[in-house]
């Protein structure tokens, strides 16, 4: 310093009288070495937080994303925004988010606000677990938050009261959110719900988390301590912890029994024998066509020719070769512009859609040909594979889907009656 052994005189005017009202320490050095000294004492803290912060927001896009169910909503985002909340005032105690800042002002309203809104995502979580959402209890805390809010800001603003002033009735609510959270608990045991063991673990570790706040809250009002967040930090670390496991178990549960939902699907609506659309998924692709509005639709229906002789003088296993190859052959040329089904034994159906349905008809057609034609010559077999077919138009509101099933259905058995005048079937060995 160019004055050495000059005094300087600091006088301030504190905006609350508490034992917080002090000066702690003091530093005078160079700007920047200030600003490097401070990062690195304050770091780890800071770290710790924001680390905290980034799985919370990840946690709640997860949940919004990813989860369909309503409950299941609340509680993923409720996990997230509670981490979200914990990390930004725990925070305020790194000096490293004022030097971000510039004002001490705004880390001063985060740390009040962060605490203000902290009830309200735990005790939705709560109410979520335990299936009282919608509980007058539930209701009434939300409200006081609210209230709370509304109460301080404004008396802030109107500079009747300052934050700190009110600081207690926001460690009163707390403690209110606190009572309701074990009433809900203690309920839903009443009502016999089980919770699942991974609810057991996570609300463990939510109690933890509540017990380290209560903990700093004691020490806050007692002693003057540098660092009132030290065990709420600690509680939050294991809550994070446990919160990451509960919610990748939860996924894996969830995208198993997704999984076994769409083999069951799968099951349910395909034909074992040949891979297609079976009966059931039929019917429900009728009940579609008949709500829709507008489109166009060619419906084609196909039927293999003698499978009964085939069945009668070779065995099912040969018709069932039959029944397999027609039904490759309509996947392969068919299924690329519309919907196959084996709608019976020997009976087929597609459904195909748009503008260009009839063209599409006509080039799938010419490839199933080509097909059956050429499994015919390879193969050679006993009886050989003929498939007749009929075809008609819908138009979905305004045609009968009855009518024009009846329409394709009669094509395709004047088709089968031609088939059989014009060839003469011998049936080898038979």
């Amino acid at each position: 310093m160019r004055n050495e052994g000059s005094i300087i005189r600091i006088v301030y005017e504190p905006l609350v009288d508490t034992a917080w009202t002090t000066f702690r320490f003091m530093k005078l050095q160079d700007g920047a070495d200030f600003i490097k000294s401070t990062v690195i004492d304050h770091f780890m803290h800071f770290l710790s937080s924001y680390t905290v912060f980034f799985i919370g927001v990840i946690l709640v896009a997860f949940g919004m994303l990813l989860d369909k169910n309503r409950y299941r909503i609340i509680e993923t985002v409720s996990l997230g925004t509670i981490a979200i909340i914990l990390a930004l005032w725990t925070s305020s105690g790194s000096r490293i988010l004022q030097l971000i800042t510039g004002n001490p002002a705004v880390v001063r309203v985060l740390d009040h606000l962060t605490l203000m809104w902290l009830p309200v995502p735990v005790i939705l979580f709560v109410a979520s677990v335990t299936d009282m959402l919608k509980s007058k209890i539930t209701y009434f805390n939300l409200g006081l938050v609210g209230l709370n809010t509304v109460a301080v800001f404004t008396l802030v603003l109107l500079k009747i009261r300052d934050y700190h002033d009110m600081l207690i009735f926001t460690h009163i609510i707390i403690a209110i959110g606190v009572v309701s959270i074990v009433y809900m608990l203690i309920s839903s045991v009443r009502k016999s719900k089980k919770l699942q063991r991974g609810d057991r673990f996570l609300l463990l570790a939510f109690f933890i988390l509540i017990i380290s706040g209560a903990v700093d809250a004691v020490r806050y009002y007692t002693i003057a301590v540098s660092d009132a967040s030290l065990f709420t930090r600690i509680g939050l670390f294991v809550f994070v912890i446990v919160l990451t496991f509960y919610e990748m178990s939860n996924f894996l549960d969830i995208n198993k029994k997704s999984m076994e939902v769409d083999i069951m699907n799968e099951l349910a609506h395909v034909d074992g024998l040949t891979g297609l659309l079976n009966r059931l998924a039929f019917t429900e692709a009728e009940e579609e066509l008949r709500l829709a509005s507008g489109q166009g639709y060619i419906l084609v229906q196909l039927d293999i020719n003698y499978l009964k002789k085939v069945n009668d003088n070779y065995g099912h296993a040969e018709g069932d070769k039959h029944i397999k190859a027609a039904a490759d052959f309509i996947s392969e040329s068919f299924g690329k512009y519309g919907k196959c089904f084996r709608i019976g034994g020997d009976e087929f159906f597609v459904i195909l859609e748009g503008k260009k349905a009839e063209s599409n008809f006509e080039k799938a057609l010419e490839i199933f040909d080509g097909f059956v034609k050429k499994y015919n010559e390879e193969n050679n077999p006993p009886v050989p594979l003929k498939v007749a077919y009929g075809k008609s138009s819908y138009k979905a509101g305004s045609d009968s889907l009855d009518a024009a099933e009846k329409a394709a259905d009669k094509f395709m058995y004047d088709c089968k009656k031609k088939i059989k005048d014009s060839e003469d079937i011998k049936v080898q060995g038979g």
